[in-house]
């Protein structure tokens, strides 16, 4: 997968999160609320065998939000796996914002 600019940032991701265990990447991605390409910021955590990443349109909301989305990610990871990845994927829960 590659952003709007050519860049493999999901591999990159994939690539930062095997070797270090967390991080951030910056891309370009639409955002379909307003139908730009706008930048993108996404921090990403290894847990376990899994690697959760939030992201965020940087004009719309800020780096401590996605920090605290993705902490809150990797508790609910886990202390209950199938529980948080039923709530990651409910798009009216506590995970989309």
């Amino acid at each position: 997968m590659v952003d709007a600019t050519g860049k493999p940032f999901f591999r990159e991701m994939i690539q930062g999160a095997q070797a270090t265990g967390s991080g951030q990447i910056e891309y370009r991605w639409l955002n379909r609320v307003d139908n730009k390409v706008e930048k993108k910021i996404t921090y990403y955590q290894r847990v376990d065998d899994k690697i959760l990443a939030v992201g965020f349109y940087a004009p719309h909301a800020s780096p401590a939000q996605a920090r605290t989305l993705l902490d809150e990610a990797a508790l609910a990871i886990k202390s209950a796996p199938e529980k948080a990845f039923a709530a990651f994927n409910n798009l009216s829960g506590r995970f989309i914002q």
